[in-house]
C-alpha cells in the first residue's frame, strides 16, 4: 500500500466566524462566570460569617482601629457624657440580662456628644447612641427599644454578616479589576465596619424590632415605650433631621405592621413609664 500525504488546505485551522465575534464570545463566557462565583459566594458568605467566633470579631476591630477616633472622643469627654455613657451601658446591660448573650459575646455602648438623630449596631458589639436621637426621646422605656434593637442586631450577628457580603463582593470585584493594593482592601474592610449597619435588610430589622419588644415586655412588664418610639418616628420621621436613622432603620408598611401588631396583642393597662435619669432632663 502506498502512502499519500496530502496536503492540508490553509483555511483548515481558521475559524467561520469573525475573530472579534470569538472574542466578544469569550468576554461573555468569563463574564457570566465571574458573575456566578459571585453569586455563590455572596450566597455562601452568610451562612460562613454568621459563625465566625465572636473573639475574631473583635479581633477585626482592633486590627483596624475601626473604632480608634471614637475611643478618642470619650477619653477627652467630660463628666456628664461619661456620665450618661455609663447609665446607657448600665441600661443595656440590665435588659441583657432579660436574654443572656451567648458566651463571650459582649455589647459596648458608645455616646457621641453630637446632634446626629442616630444609633446603631457595629462590628464586635459596639453600640453607637447619638445625643440628637437621645434628646428626642421622651421617656426610659423608648430609649431601651433603641438599645433593644441595636442589642438584638449584635445577637443575631447581622453587623458581620453584613460586612461579610461587602468584603466578598468588594474583593472579588477588586481581583476582577486588578487592583492589588493591601491599602486599597484594607480602606474597604475599615469602612465597612460602620458602614455595614446600611446594609441590614428589611428582615434583619424585623427580627431586631420583634427580639426587642420581647426584652421590654420581660424587662418592664409592658411595651409601650415602643409605641411611643415609632409615633416620633412616624410623626417627625419625615423631617431632615431623621434621615441618617431611617438610612440606618429603614421603615416600611410590613415593619410597621409588625411592631403595631405585637403592641396590640399586649393588654397590659396599668403600667408605668419610667422617667430618664434627671441629667437628661430640659437642659440636655
Amino acid at each position: 500500500m502506498e502512502y499519500e500525504n496530502p496536503q492540508v488546505p490553509d483555511e483548515v485551522n481558521l475559524s467561520q466566524s469573525h475573530p472579534l465575534v470569538d472574542f466578544l464570545w469569550m468576554l461573555i463566557a468569563v463574564a457570566g462566570a465571574t458573575a456566578a462565583v459571585i453569586l455563590l459566594l455572596a450566597l455562601l458568605t452568610d451562612f460562613f460569617v454568621s459563625n465566625v467566633p465572636f473573639e475574631l470579631e473583635q479581633r477585626l476591630v482592633t486590627s483596624f482601629d475601626l473604632l480608634e477616633e471614637g475611643l478618642q472622643e470619650e477619653q477627652e469627654a467630660d463628666a456628664t457624657d461619661r456620665e450618661i455613657q455609663t447609665y446607657l451601658q448600665s441600661l443595656s446591660d440590665l435588659l441583657i440580662k432579660q436574654a443572656p448573650l451567648p458566651e463571650g459575646m459582649v455589647v459596648t455602648v458608645h455616646y457621641r456628644n453630637d446632634e446626629l438623630v442616630n444609633a446603631f449596631a457595629t462590628l464586635a458589639g459596639n453600640v453607637i447612641i447619638h445625643k440628637g436621637l437621645l434628646s428626642k426621646l421622651q421617656n426610659e422605656n423608648a430609649l431601651s427599644m433603641v438599645l433593644a434593637h441595636e442589642i438584638e442586631h449584635v445577637r443575631a450577628r447581622h453587623p458581620i454578616r453584613a460586612m461579610g457580603r461587602g468584603i466578598i463582593l468588594s474583593l472579588a470585584l477588586l481581583n476582577i479589576t486588578g487592583f492589588s493594593d493591601s491599602s486599597v482592601v484594607e480602606t474597604i474592610v475599615s469602612s465597612m465596619g460602620f458602614l455595614s449597619t446600611l446594609s441590614f435588610s428589611r428582615n434583619h430589622e424585623m427580627e431586631a424590632d420583634e427580639a426587642a419588644l420581647k426584652l421590654l415586655k420581660h424587662h418592664y412588664g409592658h411595651v409601650e415605650g415602643a409605641s411611643q418610639l415609632f409615633e416620633v418616628l412616624g410623626t417627625e420621621g419625615q423631617s431632615a433631621e431623621f434621615i441618617d436613622f431611617l438610612s440606618t432603620h429603614p421603615l416600611n408598611k410590613d415593619r410597621i405592621d409588625a411592631v403595631n401588631l405585637v403592641i396590640a396583642s399586649d393588654f397590659t393597662t396599668n403600667y408605668i413609664l419610667t422617667p430618664l435619669p434627671e441629667f437628661l432632663g430640659e437642659e440636655f
